[in-house]
């Protein structure tokens, strides 16, 4: 197209543009908010990419989770089942050390159950999760944190030891902003003593960590719940491992 087609075309545009003001408004605001919707999408899906990324690999990267389910029924049937009153338990402490000794690319391994109780202290209460879990727990989440305290150990697992872990809104609810260290909050009235307290952490799915209170897992089992299984767990495989090899040796193995 020679110069002159191009400047009759420029002069042409701008006398419809002239002519027909409003029309040529609209064009162009739908022009821009079409360019803004796109721009838009764009960056959403970059953050949903990224906050996908952090939410998968907040666990690790090199955990494998064992938990109970219904035979032949799939992850919601299972829960229908549960809510329903139906009980596996069928799952064991035994198991997650038979892995630990079965394979060698596992690094580490622990297993816990939960359940909700009334907790009080000084006439305060408060209805929080207990997550009753190896000492082992502290190193296998890498997401769970010790802001004040310590964890319980080895010796007060095997003791059935009272001591707890409380989450930061259950801390908050029975003693507010004095410390939790030291002192004895009563659980189904048994005598339970702090010895420390989580990081905030937030909830995931309908579990509240923050609202947690953790106790060792055969103190829980042999003075509070009286059972002798577990619902979960968690295996800590080796850095390098081939994770779907891994999990179906474990499925395997159970």
């Amino acid at each position: 197209m020679s110069n002159m087609h191009i400047s009759e075309s420029i002069k042409i545009a701008l006398s419809n543009f002239k002519r027909h003001k409003i029309r040529t408004g609209l064009s162009m605001l739908g022009i821009i908010i079409g360019i803004l919707a796109v721009s838009m999408i764009l960056s959403l899906g970059r953050g949903v990419k990224g906050y996908v990324n952090e939410q998968v690999t907040s666990f690790g990267t090199n955990l494998v989770t064992v938990a109970t389910q219904v035979p032949g029924k799939g992850a919601m049937g299972s829960l229908t089942s549960m809510v329903k009153g139906t009980t596996i338990t069928t799952l064991k402490q035994e198991d997650f050390e038979a892995i630990e000794k079965g394979f060698n690319f596992v690094e580490g391994q622990t297993c816990y159950t939960f359940s909700q109780v009334w907790t009080t202290y000084q006439g305060k209460e408060n209805n929080a999760y207990l997550f009753a879990a190896t000492p082992e727990y502290i190193n296998i989440d890498q997401q769970a944190k010790i802001k004040t305290g310590r964890f319980y150990n080895e010796r007060e697992e095997k003791a059935n030891q009272k001591v707890v872990v409380l989450g930061t809104t259950a801390k908050e609810n029975l003693f507010g902003g004095k410390s939790a260290l030291g002192k004895t909050i009563k659980i189904r009235e048994k005598g339970f003593k702090v010895i420390g307290v989580m990081e905030e952490r937030g909830q995931m799915g309908t579990f509240n960590y923050d609202n947690m209170i953790a106790t060792p897992l055969s103190t829980a089992q042999n003075t509070i719940l009286g059972i002798d299984y577990v619902n979960e767990g968690m295996i800590k495989v080796k850095p390098e491992t081939n994770m779907s090899l891994a999990t179906q040796r474990i499925t395997s193995l159970m």
